[in-house]
């Protein structure tokens, strides 16, 4: 049987191994019992667990929520990658997601009096770079869609 679930950590005994207490994760087994876990890398906070690099907002949404589906990503609601609180987070489609980071560029160019004249050309070329990589992406999701109702 195929796994859809892009991130199970609950096989790994994730809600046995952390403890969490307002956006802070613990360890309860090993030689790291009692201690917090995480450390910043690339701009948001990671932990090593059964030999693989987890971010911790994962391992706090996967201990409240359980498995994050494929094609699913959990995001901060505020923004700041180092809030794990639970009630910061939420999950949404990595589709979603490249669309408020699409949103938060166009933001940019409204600030267009502090921003100088080369670099809201630049901004305005990754916009459109954005919007055709959409539309791609779009017309795939949709001839996949198309490939799978003919092969039912």
């Amino acid at each position: 049987m195929e796994n859809n679930n892009m991130y199970d950590l609950t096989k790994l005994g994730v809600d046995i191994a952390f403890s969490y207490n307002d956006g802070v994760l613990t360890r309860n087994d090993g030689r790291f019992a009692g201690k917090t876990v995480g450390t910043v890398c690339n701009n948001s906070v990671k932990t090593e667990y059964y030999g693989s690099r987890h971010k911790v907002h994962n391992l706090v949404w996967v201990l409240f929520n359980g498995i994050i589906p494929k094609g699913y990503i959990v995001t901060h609601i505020n923004n700041n990658r180092f809030d794990n609180r639970i009630t910061n987070l939420e999950l949404i489609t990595r589709r979603d997601n490249f669309k408020r980071k699409a949103k938060a560029k166009i933001k940019a160019i409204a600030t267009a009096d502090i921003i100088g004249t080369d670099r809201i050309e630049k901004v305005e070329a990754d916009i459109q770079r954005l919007k055709e990589h959409i539309n791609k992406v779009e017309n795939m999701v949709i001839t996949i869609g198309g490939y799978l109702e003919v092969g039912k």
